[in-house]
């Protein structure tokens, strides 16, 4: 990598030749959009986007190896200027120790003197961890602990773990030795540009910019207790001494862990389009309302020792090491990530306020979702956020890359109703509702109880929820559109089909009947090329055309070809309901259109 950068230039930036080499003249790049079109037939305003934002990306990932260098090159001519100073042996050991380790981090990230399974900054591999190439089962964006074992060596752990596992005063058992977490690997400047505030929202646990006076998530008004205005610090790689022995005190604090909490907030977008809203109907009346964000932000925020009376940390910023005097700065640690988040909410006001029902629902769902999607218990994780009506369970994905099954729930009609099935059976529940384990009074490690839903275990209670889920059973997601319910939404498309068309009224009965997703607009005009799609759905750009008897003859049947092809090239999906075929039937072939 240093081959790449300019070190003697300050903020280290790509060496002119290679800036100027990975910037595409415009023949080149229009070649390259035409080759990418051509093999994966996206919309070419996305692909132009991505090619024209490359070499930026390209750049910004050696941000990190360049955070990590700044810091061992500093502390190389801190220790060499030390070690020319008369001062006494101890000093001068300390600074000759701190000088070794320097040139050992420099030599790491310039893979110089390294076995092969050190190669951490070997670019590739670099690359792929800071999610610039494809993962290839590196954990993305990771941090580091440095250990002092042998010559030294980094440690990487997903920030997600690192959030604890690389806590302040934690110990990190590595090779054998234990390892105390004492210090952070960043300079004065670089800590305070790490330091932000966020509003936390008391009502429905989404996190707000400091500057806010209302939830960007639940409309709430910032007054009173409803909030919290915590000062974070965002995790960066950390340094480490080793411990012989380990204190009562610190076994004790290692047991009750640190509190760790997750707030979201749905992504920025200019159309406000950030979010999908569905409800879960049974017999025409709605159990649940679910909201799908794609590419959302988690806030992870690592607030104390679970015992403390004060949260946070307090960080001496002038050298990084953690304090417990007086004097430091009160920080909690967060670490961020952007992932497809699902929230579901009670719309009966007595679930919502009932201690043990939520938190039962939270893992008999997330069991549901293993089993109906066969993914493993790590790969999705889940929480409570929020209380009274803005009470949701929050689900991501914590696999790398995704699963892709919460965007299903949303779009898959019977989906939810498939999760239910699940559930119950996990419960010991037949499809019935009848008890399968009577044996077990509540909960157990065969149904809803883990390891990693412990603190909850008290509240967890399989038949509190066994009714709720049978009917759940039958439950069929409606996606909302522009606000409005299912049947407000065909009533909505009705007043706004050709009303000679006869096909048009009868296609929106058979979506109706079939309970199918209906189409975000009718008698969408598109400009290029020049047509009208009797209905259109926004999310994966299909258009629909509903044609009747006048579209047999031979010089429309030339036109109505001309056109489509034309949508086709431009990104556009075609689908044609022909006035002698089967709604039903052909919507049940489109199940990824449709959702049935």
């Amino acid at each position: 990598i240093n081959e790449l950068l300019d070190l003697e230039r300050d903020e280290y930036p790509l060496k002119d030749n290679i800036a100027e080499q990975i910037k595409l003249k415009t023949k080149p790049q229009e070649d390259l959009i035409r080759s990418v079109k051509a093999a994966l037939n996206i919309d070419e305003n996305r692909i132009s986007e991505i090619v024209n934002e490359a070499a930026e990306n390209f750049n910004r990932s050696f941000d990190r190896w360049r955070e990590l260098y700044r810091f061992a090159d500093t502390q190389r001519n801190e220790a060499a200027d030390e070690l020319k100073q008369n001062i006494d042996r101890d000093a001068q050991q300390k600074a000759d120790k701190r000088l070794r380790e320097a040139r050992r981090q420099i030599d790491l990230l310039f893979q110089q003197n390294v076995a092969r399974e050190e190669g951490d900054f070997y670019p590739y591999r670099y690359l792929a961890t800071e999610g610039f190439l494809p993962g290839y089962n590196f954990p993305k964006l990771p941090l580091r602990a440095w250990v002092s074992r042998g010559d030294g060596e980094f440690i990487s752990r997903a920030r997600s773990i690192a959030l604890k596992e690389f806590a302040p005063e934690n110990i990190i058992y590595h090779e054998g030795s234990r390892w105390k977490v004492d210090s952070f690997r960043a300079t004065l400047d670089q800590l305070e540009n790490l330091r932000y505030k966020r509003i936390i929202c008391n009502e429905c646990g989404a996190f707000n910019n400091e500057e806010n006076d209302v939830c960007e998530s639940c409309r709430t008004r910032f007054e009173g207790g409803n909030y919290n205005l915590v000062s974070l610090l965002t995790m960066t790689n950390v340094s480490t001494v080793r411990r012989d022995r380990i204190t009562s005190n610190e076994e004790e604090r290692r047991r009750l862990g640190y509190k760790i909490d997750i707030s979201y907030q749905f992504s920025p977008t200019a159309d406000g389009q950030n979010k999908i809203e569905a409800d879960v109907v049974v017999d025409g009346e709605p159990l649940l309302r679910m909201i799908y964000a794609p590419a959302a932000t988690l806030l992870g925020i690592n607030s104390g020792f679970r015992e403390d009376n004060n949260r946070g940390f307090l960080v001496n910023f002038a050298n990084g090491r953690i304090e417990r005097v007086n004097g430091a700065t009160r920080v909690f640690l967060a670490v961020q990530d952007t992932q497809n988040i699902l929230l579901i909410k009670f719309l009966n006001e007595d679930i919502q306020n009932d201690k043990e029902f939520t938190p039962s629902m939270q893992y008999a769902l997330q069991r549901g979702i293993e089993q109906a999607f066969g993914i493993d218990e790590s790969e999705i994780s889940s929480m409570m956020l929020g209380k009274g009506a803005n009470l949701s369970l929050l689900y991501y994905e914590a696999s790398e890359g995704g699963c892709g099954v919460l965007e299903s729930l949303m779009y898959e009609v019977n989906a939810i109703g498939l999760v239910a099935k699940e559930a119950l059976l996990r419960c010991h529940f037949n499809e019935k509702g009848e008890d399968l384990y009577p044996h077990c009074e509540v909960a157990c490690y065969e149904c809803l109880l883990s390891f990693t839903n412990q603190t909850n275990a008290m509240l967890i209670n399989r038949r509190k929820i066994s009714e709720f889920l049978l009917s759940l059973t039958n439950g069929k997601a409606q996606v909302r559109t522009g606000g409005r319910s299912y049947k407000e939404q065909i009533a909505w498309l009705r007043e706004r089909v050709d009303k000679n068309s006869e096909l048009e009224i009868k296609f929106l009965k058979a979506l109706e009947s079939l309970g199918a997703h209906l189409p975000d607009r009718a008698q969408q005009k598109i400009a290029n090329p020049n047509c009208v799609a009797d209905f259109y759905y926004e999310r994966n750009k299909v258009c629909i055309f509903c044609d009747g008897t006048v579209h047999d003859s031979p010089g429309q049947k030339e036109r109505d070809k001309t056109i489509r092809d034309e949508l086709m090239k431009k990104g556009y999906r075609v689908v044609v309901i022909r006035y002698d075929a089967k709604c039903e039937e052909l919507i049940r072939e489109r199940k990824d259109i449709f959702g049935v």
